[in-house]
């Protein structure tokens, strides 16, 4: 293994998006408006995990009642590579801040998902130790416990499909440089699964991010990180948002999940509608609209009928301002019809219509950095052509 000669001050992950040629999922008959029509529905179905998510995190503190789970997505939208143990072992894992632990399949495994690669096997690797139950870490663990070797084990549920079993561990992970060159993070605490369903759900934040630009303070909850959403503007103008109904758990404060496995944006009912309104009055004089299973839509391109039209900011706490451009803000659908990549969550029931969630395509053109040691959220906008590959 070559190492790195000199210490990053940053670590950098290339990450592989579902459908990129690299990807294991990738299908060559696969056209874009497939792709696309993909995206929309694992959205819609990542809506709902992390809705059942928030809500069986309040079912159990208050133990009330029980929720019928909702199903999940089981495909990702982007994965990251890199290596565990010494000898290095590649894995190519799911990149998911809506996930509170990173784990991966281990050797010997009794009931495993299929996997590109070998499984990591402790036994035969020099930096692998695993965490007893004395470990204060071992607090923290879902569903944390001992067993008869006095390691602490964790059970990781899931909205669809058998949870994740193994033990609490700490392994050394192994990233490649740009430069060809190679960064070793030491005692990564990890789950190392001996059992495990069908949803391969994995996370893994390192130490040296970008940490730069705007600032908001961000809380975790149950896993998944919550900012607070001050209001929306539409080029000068700020809207007006009725937040009777909007935001109405934890005393109606403007609390929204920011989420990387989720390529839409979903807003309560009376936040989206407040932009749904200011946009159709800007586009519907000169576009034809539409609706195509709750998206609005318009006859046309984004690149060539929304030139000059007006930048979007969602404004957060801290004054932290985060801007979308057209391409951020709407999808090029089929040639000839683009949509909002904003959603109302409320189109698939009732129970959504309070409920906000900050996707993918609202953050891309920015470089997105979780502190978790001051709980704020950093982000800023990057030209990404210019970003060395």
């Amino acid at each position: 293994m070559a190492e790195s000669t000199a210490q990053s001050k940053r670590l950098v992950a290339k990450l592989i998006h579902r459908d990129s040629v690299v990807s294991p999922y990738y299908n060559s008959n696969d056209t874009v408006v497939e792709q696309l029509e993909r995206s929309m529905k694992a959205s819609a179905a990542r809506l709902a995990f992390l809705y059942a998510q928030t809500e069986r995190y309040i079912i159990d503190m208050n133990d009330h009642f029980q929720l019928s789970l909702l199903p999940s997505a089981s495909e990702p939208l982007f994965l990251v590579s890199f290596s565990m143990g010494h000898p290095p072992i590649p894995q190519l894992t799911i990149m998911d801040t809506g996930s509170s632990l990173l784990w991966v399949q281990c050797a010997p495994c009794k009931r495993c998902s299929q996997q590109n690669g070998p499984l990591l096997d402790p036994s035969k690797s020099s930096t692998y130790a695993s965490l007893s139950c004395n470990n204060p870490l071992c607090r923290h663990a879902p569903g944390g416990d001992c067993n008869w070797l006095n390691q602490c084990v964790y059970k990781q549920t899931y909205v669809d499909g058998l949870p994740s079993v193994g033990v609490l561990a700490t392994e050394q992970l192994v990233f490649q440089n740009s430069d060809g060159g190679t960064n070793a993070v030491p005692d990564v605490v990890f789950g190392c699964s001996h059992e495990n369903g069908n949803y391969k759900d994995r996370r893994f934040t390192g130490d040296g991010a970008n940490i730069e630009g705007y600032s908001t303070p961000i809380e975790v909850i149950g896993g998944h990180y919550y900012i607070t959403l001050e209001g929306i503007s539409v080029g000068e103008k700020r809207l007006v948002i009725d937040y009777s109904n909007a935001f109405s758990w934890e005393e109606k404060r403007k609390r929204v999940i920011i989420d990387s496995g989720t390529a839409i944006t979903w807003l309560a009912e009376n936040v989206y509608r407040a932009l749904d309104n200011e946009v159709r009055s800007l586009l519907d004089a000169v576009l034809k609209p539409f609706r195509r299973e709750s998206f609005l839509c318009y006859k046309g391109s984004v690149s060539q009928d929304l030139f000059g039209f007006p930048m979007v900011t969602f404004h957060f706490s801290g004054e932290a301002d985060l801007v979308l451009d057209s391409e951020s803000l709407f999808y090029q659908a089929t040639a000839d019809v683009f949509c909002m990549a904003v959603r109302q969550a409320s189109a698939y029931g009732n129970n959504f219509k309070d409920f906000s969630v900050i996707g993918l395509m609202a953050q891309q053109y920015y470089n997105m950095a979780y502190d978790l040691s001051q709980y704020k959220l950093f982000f800023q906008r990057i030209d990404c052509e210019l970003l060395v590959d």
